[in-house]
């Protein structure tokens, strides 16, 4: 109704009639198709095409009306009619009376009395369900000399191709030749709506066949695919029977060559008015144009989108364009419908001459305007006054041989015209007579017409110094029609390859108990990329996009439906912290950064106030700016934001990746990838059909911001186990020690005393380390192990944006992997959990193969790592200062000897370690540290016997580095150094600066001079210290302390620094406890309000393991119970007439439920007489069993009742009835 509708609004706007190309109802063709018709409209570019060879038609076989419009859904028309024409002489060696003959075919025919296409097929469209569903064999894509070899093989390539063969080769339909050429033409189209200026373009690949031959071995040759040499053979042989009947002759079963053939385009492009237009050529760039001379249109539709700035809301151009051709852009001309000028051509001599540059007045045809010339300009006649004006393009001359075929491949291309238009708008714009690439040269572009800036040329450069501007060497204005040319021959070039949806990930259906589990597999987009991504990372080509990902796939889709057709979206996984990077400034930045209240940011129009970088405008693309692909992820196409007067942008156009176009999918929200779903929106015995889908997000410039991969679809019914299965399980997670001791990290913390800020005991074990499984599945796992282990952390620099990282090893039946896990630590209070998925154990692959999966198929897993902000496990003054929380300054570890607990009270009360620089050294140490109660325990002379942990129980090592470890800061750690100076320039005086010499401070914060950094020892000695601040926290090093105050050292343990004065060292066998906590406290001794505020527990324990332990789902069908045989019974009872299992009359459906997973079943009549025998297998280990309701004779049964037998492998069976009330359909 869509195109009824347009045809009629633009046949009122056509202002002069055409002629009546009196087409036929039915053309009698080699399978007598009628004359139908399809239409390209899935972009901004409306195109009738029928199956008798004309383009841009009519779709309703209107003589007035005709069938190219842009924008499409406006009367506007810019085409009415187009197509090939084709014109050669007959081989003076064909052997027959042939011979010789000056031969040709008006498959569009601008007088309406030549037309001589007949169609061999119907018109199919890859969006008529229909179509798609019986795509033909020669409609696929083959040929590689102009498809990429990933598109081998499809039935389609764009968002839509149209696909139909016609021919010029029956005799019935002459139009005055003396008989036809034999002439067979396959013809594709294709259409997109990207990248940038593809949506105004409509492609078509024209591949002529010489089909005169009757023996099948001509068509074996490398121009025909060996798929459809027998189709094309047929035709050969058709061709020779009709024609030889028609006209008494014996044409050579070998057929005939055309020699000095040439092959044209041909349009009957209508601007508006068809009276006031002007044809021309841009040869450089191979096209032939159209456009109105007075570029005025007043009731026509200029949407700011294509018509906005830089170009003016005036009439634009249509350009054809030859993209592939036999032999080059030969001759161009207008033809003028008049008996005038250079008249269209009559008959197929003249057409000849026409098409090979040939024209002679002394054969009757008008004079070219450089009559003698043509061949070497390129082109014969070029109007000067508007007229109702035609044009055509040949390529020539060639030789088809028989059975050859020979391609050509044509963009027809819409633009807005530039402004250079404006002063003529009204008037009479004339095109001038078109120059060569050569003449574009010689004259410096002196020739360059204004109709061409008006086109967008900017300028040339002569690149590759051969003396020709080529079209590749043409600066343009973007979305110009030249530029969008360029687009045209970038994509075939490229050989039609553009951004591809994701391909289709694998996956299988456990059904359960009222549930159904996906499982699937990551896309092999997902390594791949796109194949797109060579094109677009060009910086040479016509199609670069310096924001196209690689690797796009952000995520997948669940749909579930009771049919194909009836799929609905059930669950959308995307992934977290995945980022696009904008180089160009194209996505909506409509924050006001510079508070002036506007929003100002559109680099295209040179706005840059609210960007927030200097986004380039061309290349090189140097700034950039990342935006998280979560929520609204917004970008502007070309031509969608203008510039107000008050310098603010206004978005006339915007695409929300997924959820734009009321597409009705969830917005991104970083759920992660579980690559299993449990689906418990279903019921047991109902089919289901699922389908998963990779879908992916990309830049606005080359496609669709989302593309997503087909939907292939699996069946499944859920059922209750038998009673015969045993249901796998996972045991709850363990902490385990190296020692073996399973900790428990949910034990109750330990109570403050408000009055002394003494704590009841340790800190319960790290929960800040978790292991978990996407899904359980133990229908395909057998019995085995998970663990995770601690290997080692590093330290970061909270509060200089270097992350901590974690090493993890997960060990699993299959194997250990190893990975590492960058933590960005928070500098303030935040706490601050990073994930990794893995693939943590795989499918057993006799189980997996029951339900359809493999082996390869991995069930994920998860693991992550939290970490307490900096100022809960270090920089407690920091937190108090910033009031988190306020009265938070007696916060920090503390130390005793002696009992089994802390025994010291207001353990926190004197605080000497200055603000800073120290928070920066506390921002490297928080990464390692963790809540414990350590164990000291001092050897001789110094040494120390065991550092242990006694919450995690595990001893900590020595490192001469900050790391979970223990050391010490002496005067033996200076001896032999080479690096520094240290921040206090004395080596012989233990300060609190010497700790930003240890690795990894010395390289991280650069306040200790250069490399090596000072190692820590693992043995303490007595050494001069200053156990004194700076004074005032602003000081910090500048002014470190200088005087001594006794002797001692610095002990390094979970990540702090404790710089120890004592007169003598600890006697062998003395034991220190160190407590460390994560939170904060508040309160005063003062005020007896001391109070825990507790944060999560960093998993800082090098050696932590956590363990799952687990067991696969088993089926023993040789064991059968009583009780089970009993619980058997029919669903439903009494089967009346259908049920809701059903889709049709003729699929009628009981089911018996809870039968044992192997069993035979009988039914009988009440009489006796065995009706029907099933048996039932499910290695899965189903209870369900659907029956027909047929007999052995396949015959619906009759109502009554009827009984059935259950028999068990173990000998036990059941006897039990059903009724049935039946019809037969």
């Amino acid at each position: 109704m869509a195109a009824v509708l347009l045809a009629v609004t633009a046949g009122a706007g056509v202002a002069a009639a055409k002629p009546n190309p009196s087409r036929p109802a039915k053309r009698s063709g080699m399978n007598l198709f009628a004359l139908t018709f399809g239409v390209m409209n899935v972009n901004r570019f409306f195109c009738g095409i029928n199956n008798i060879g004309e383009l841009c038609v009519d779709p309703h076989n209107s003589p007035v009306v005709g069938g190219g419009f842009w924008p499409k859904g406006t009367p506007d028309q810019y085409i009415f009619n187009s197509g090939l024409q084709l014109a050669g002489q007959v081989s003076t060696s064909a052997g027959f009376s042939w011979a010789g003959d000056t031969v040709g075919a008006f498959f569009m025919d601008p007088r309406g009395d030549q037309a001589e296409g007949d169609p061999i097929t119907l018109v199919y469209s890859s969006l008529d369900p229909g179509d798609a569903a019986n795509w033909p064999n020669g409609a696929k894509v083959r040929d590689t000399a102009i498809y990429n070899g990933v598109l081998i093989g499809r039935d389609n390539i764009s968002q839509e191709d149209l696909w139909v063969r016609t021919w010029e080769g029956n005799p019935a339909f002459l139009s005055g030749r003396t008989h036809p050429m034999g002439i067979l033409v396959a013809e594709r189209g294709m259409a997109w709506n990207y990248p940038t200026g593809n949506e105004d373009i409509i492609y078509f690949v024209f591949t002529f066949y010489n089909v005169t031959a009757s023996d099948p071995a001509v068509y074996n040759n490398p121009s025909i695919d060996p798929a459809i040499r027998s189709e094309i053979a047929a035709i050969g042989a058709d061709f020779q029977a009709r024609n030889e009947a028609r006209f008494g002759i014996n044409i050579p079963n070998g057929g005939y060559a055309f020699d000095s053939m040439y092959a044209a385009f041909f349009s009957d492009q209508d601007v508006g008015d068809a009276g006031r237009n002007y044809g021309t050529a841009v040869l450089p760039f191979n096209m032939m144009t159209a456009y109105k001379a007075d570029f005025l249109e007043p009731n026509w539709t200029f949407p700011p989108e294509i018509f906005g700035a830089p170009f003016v809301k005036s009439p634009g151009f249509i350009g054809m364009k030859f993209l592939k051709s036999p032999a080059g852009l030969s001759i161009w001309s207008n033809t003028l419908n008049s008996g005038t000028g250079y008249p269209d051509p009559v008959g197929v001599k003249q057409l000849y001459r026409y098409l090979s540059g040939g024209s002679s007045p002394a054969q009757g045809d008008f004079p070219c305007t450089f009559q003698g010339a043509q061949r070497t300009k390129h082109f014969c006649f070029a109007a000067q006054n508007f007229a109702d004006t035609r044009g055509f393009q040949s390529s020539g001359p060639f030789t088809l041989g028989p059975g050859q075929s020979q391609t050509i491949v044509e963009a027809y291309i819409q633009a807005a015209p530039t402004a250079v238009v404006s002063p003529f708008v009204g008037g009479d714009f004339k095109p001038g007579i078109p120059a060569t690439g050569t003449e574009w040269f010689t004259s410096g572009g002196t020739l360059v017409r204004p109709i061409e800036k008006a086109m967008g040329y900017l300028g040339q450069s002569d690149a590759n110094a051969d003396g020709i501007i080529e079209q590749k060497e043409v600066q343009s204005v973007p979305r110009s029609l030249l530029d969008k040319a360029l687009v045209a021959q970038a994509v075939f070039d490229n050989k039609f390859l553009l951004p591809f949806a994701p391909a289709p990930p694998s996956f299988f259906l456990i059904p359960g108990d009222n549930q159904v589990t996906v499982v699937w597999q990551k896309s092999t987009s997902e390594t791949s990329g796109d194949p797109f991504f060579a094109i677009a990372s060009d910086p040479t080509s016509a199609l670069y996009d310096p924001n196209f990902r690689q690797l796009d796939v952000e995520g997948y889709r669940i749909y579930r439906g009771r049919s194909t057709s009836t799929l609905q979206l059930v669950a959308q996984f995307d992934y977290a912290g995945t980022t696009i990077t904008d180089f160009t400034g194209g996505f909506d930045y409509s924050t006001d950064r510079d508070g002036d209240g506007k929003a100002e940011c559109a680099p295209e129009l040179g706005i840059f106030d609210d960007c927030p970088v200097r986004f380039q405008t061309s290349q090189p693309f140097i700034n950039s700016f990342d935006h998280e692909l979560v929520g609204n992820v917004i970008q502007i196409p070309a031509g969608g934001r203008v510039a107000l007067a008050d310098s603010s942008v206004l978005i006339l156009k915007a695409d929300t990746a997924v959820t734009g176009g009321a597409s009705g999918f969830p917005a991104l929200a970083n759920t992660g990838v579980t690559f299993a779903y449990v689906d418990r929106g279903v019921r047991n015995s109902f089919n289901y059909f699922y389908a998963v889908t990779a879908f992916d997000v990309n830049s606005l410039k080359s496609g669709p911001t989302s593309l997503e991969s087909a939907r292939i679809t699996r069946a499944v019914t859920p059922r209750a186990p038998s009673a015969q299965v045993s249901a796998g399980r996972l045991s709850p997670l363990n902490l385990i020690a190296t020692d073996g001791t399973v900790l428990n990290p949910n034990a109750p913390l330990p109570t403050l005393d408000p009055a002394t800020g003494e704590f009841s005991g340790p800190m319960p074990p790290t929960d800040g380390v978790v292991l978990g499984l996407a899904a359980f599945l133990p229908d395909v796992l057998d019995t085995g192990t998970l663990t995770l282990t601690i290997n080692s952390i590093s330290p970061g620099s909270s509060l200089t944006g270097v992350p901590v990282t974690y090493s993890l090893s997960v060990s699993t039946p299959s194997g250990t992997q190893t990975f590492v896990l960058p933590v960005p630590q928070d500098g303030f209070s935040g706490d601050v959990a990073q994930l990794q998925g893995f693939p943590a154990l795989f499918a057993l692959q006799k189980k997996a193969a029951v339900f359809g999966g493999d082996s390869t198929f991995p069930i994920y897993g998860s693991t992550g790592v939290t970490l307490a902000g900096t100022w809960r496990v270090a920089s407690w003054g920091r937190a108090d200062i910033n009031g988190d929380p306020s009265n938070s300054a007696q916060s920090g570890p503390r130390w005793w000897t002696g009992a089994a607990n802390e025994n010291t009270p207001k353990p926190n009360e004197l605080v000497c370690v200055p603000n800073a620089p120290m928070r920066n050294l506390e921002g490297i140490g928080a990464g390692l540290a963790r809540a414990a109660d350590f164990k000291v325990k001092w050897g001789a002379a110094g040494a120390i016997d065991s550092v242990y942990d006694l919450t995690h129980h595990m001893l900590v090592p020595f490192n001469a580095a900050m790391r979970a470890s223990w050391g010490f800061i002496t005067d033996n750690s200076f001896a032999g150094w080479a690096g520094g100076p240290a921040p206090d320039a004395n080596n012989a005086l233990i300060t609190w600066t010497d700790a930003f010499c240890v690795s990894p401070a010395r390289a991280f914060l650069g306040n200790c001079g250069g490399s090596p950094s000072l190692p820590m020892r693992n043995v303490a000695t007595l050494s001069p210290v200053a156990a004194t601040s700076s004074g005032a926290s602003g000081a910090g090093l500048s002014s470190p302390p200088t005087a001594p105050t006794g002797n001692g050292f610095i002990f390094y343990l979970n990540g702090h620094f404790f710089l120890m004065q004592m007169a003598a060292l600890p006697a062998a066998g003395t034991v220190w406890y160190a407590r460390f906590f994560s939170g904060a406290i508040t309160g005063t001794a003062a005020a007896g309000d001391y109070a825990f505020v507790p944060a999560i527990r960093p998993p800082a324990v090098p050696g932590l393991r956590i363990q799952a332990t687990f067991t696969g789902t088993t089926v023993d069908a040789s064991k059968t119970t009583d009780a089970a045989l009993q619980s058997i019974h029919t669903v439903p009872d009494p089967y009346y007439v259908t049920t809701a299992l059903e889709a049709t009359a003729n699929t009628k459906i009981l089911k018996f439920v809870n039968l044992p997973a192997r069993c035979i079943l009988r039914i009988y009549s009440v009489s006796g007489v065995l009706v029907q025998v099933l048996t039932h297998n499910d290695a899965g280990g189903g209870s369900d069993l659907t029956w027909n309701l047929r007999n052995r004779n396949n015959q619906f049964v009759a109502s009554g009742v009827y009984f059935y037998h259950v028999e068990t492998p173990d000998g036990k069976s059941v006897v039990k009835r059903f009724t049935v009330v039946n019809f037969a359909p």
